[in-house]
């Protein structure tokens, strides 16, 4: 893809992204992921982590905000491109060798769609499993982050999406994220 038409279909999103939030329709589960990497894709090329997709055949439409669901997925996504550079900086010190590696999976659990994003860079403490999602709550030196993307994700997700948010750690050694919404958006279609 040209430079050119790849700017041109960043920018037709982005304005598609700054939409308000509200708008409730039915769409395919990994079409929300794909959106998210339309903008965050080149960083992730840049940045040299190898990203593969595991999405379950035959999923159902889920009914939800789209754009609320992708602002989540910027946010998980962006906090995995960082850890994912902070590991291998760390490798580098120590003369080790580094790949970088995301899986997204999307699957249906019972009557939910579940999201989840595996990196390899480093699990989470037990004490720390639920306050990443606190306001203001970061790991990174003062200056690198505002401890607000999680926070933000854990919002949209357990209220207007009407599901459930989590982080365990996975069998790459790093960090799972995982976001589960209702499929057919019950909550969703219920908002005030």
């Amino acid at each position: 893809m040209s430079n050119v038409k790849r700017i041109d279909r960043i920018i037709t999103h982005m304005r598609t992204f700054a939409r308000k939030p509200g708008e409730i329709r039915a769409v395919k589960p990994e079409e929300v992921l794909n959106n998210a990497f339309i903008l965050l894709g080149e960083q992730f090329k840049m940045h040299g982590i190898l990203v593969s997709r595991e999405i379950d055949a035959n999923l159902p439409l889920i009914k939800v905000d789209a754009n609320q669901l992708e602002q989540v997925f910027v946010n998980i996504l962006t906090n995995a491109r960082q850890a994912l550079d902070d590991r291998e900086e760390e490798a580098t010190k120590k003369g080790e060798s580094f790949e970088k590696r995301l899986v997204c999976r999307i699957s249906r659990q019972n009557n939910m769609m579940v999201y989840e994003f595996v990196d390899n860079a480093y699990g989470v403490p037990e004490e720390q499993k639920m306050r990443v999602f606190e306001p203001f709550f970061t790991t990174k030196e003062p200056g690198e982050g505002t401890g607000l993307g999680l926070s933000i994700a854990y919002g949209i997700v357990t209220r207007p999406l009407g599901g459930n948010i989590w982080v365990e750690d996975n069998e790459m050694g790093g960090a799972s994220l995982k976001v589960a919404v209702p499929v057919g958006g019950e909550k969703a279609e219920n908002r005030e």
